[in-house]
């Protein structure tokens, strides 16, 4: 039996579990530091916290936090100890052969990945969004439901693009930047700041 310990029991919590059945995984189990005060996260038992996680004989594991600064950190230490963070593909996302996702990284349904573009670690690529050809996805992003990448786009650690955002082609994104739902992004954005609107702007 191919069991998947998934850290973090949340509502992305469940939508990882339902992708990894959906990917050949016959048995998932959650960990939380909510435990044991919280002990299931619907249909899925929560049998125990972090430490108790990081001392389990389960090998394969996948980090279902919100937060990618969390994801990140919490991959490190997974790794420190043995773990291997595993990669989840729902069976409807399209995915060249020539394009790259790292470990840790989930891409759910209706997502598409284009041609040579290489997504890092610990991402959400959520549900019907669309990264075009020779992006560059660096590690801890979230690329929200049914956004749009246009080609040779560069989106730098921990940040997060909203919900049916679009991003224009040759733009660079810096790190721990959020871009609003809907806005729309025809100018390079530098890293720690929030946009809003079309076309996008910062805000305070």
């Amino acid at each position: 039996m191919k069991t998947l310990a998934i850290l973090g029991a949340s509502g992305h919590g469940k939508v990882v579990a339902d992708i990894a059945e959906l990917s050949g995984w016959d048995n998932v189990i959650f960990y939380d530091d909510a435990w044991p005060v919280l002990n299931k996260n619907g249909y899925w038992d929560i049998v125990g916290n972090t430490e108790d996680l990081l001392k389990s004989p389960f090998e394969k594991v996948f980090i279902a936090i919100g937060d990618g600064r969390v994801r990140n950190e919490k991959a490190k230490e997974l790794i420190n100890h043995n773990k291997t963070i595993e990669t989840l593909i729902h069976p409807s996302a399209i995915i060249s052969k020539y394009s790259s996702v790292g470990s840790g990284t989930i891409v759910c349904e209706g997502a598409v990945i284009k041609a040579f573009s290489v997504v890092g670690e610990n991402n959400i690529i959520n549900s019907n969004s669309v990264i075009g050809h020779d992006c560059l996805i660096k590690n801890g992003c979230h690329i929200s439901l049914g956004a749009t990448i246009a080609g040779n786009v560069i989106i730098d650690i921990n940040s997060w693009v909203g919900n049916n955002a679009s991003v224009r082609q040759n733009i660079s994104i810096g790190s721990n930047v959020m871009i609003g739902s809907g806005a729309v992004v025809v100018k390079n954005i530098s890293s720690n700041i929030t946009v809003v609107g079309n076309p996008a702007k910062p805000i305070k």
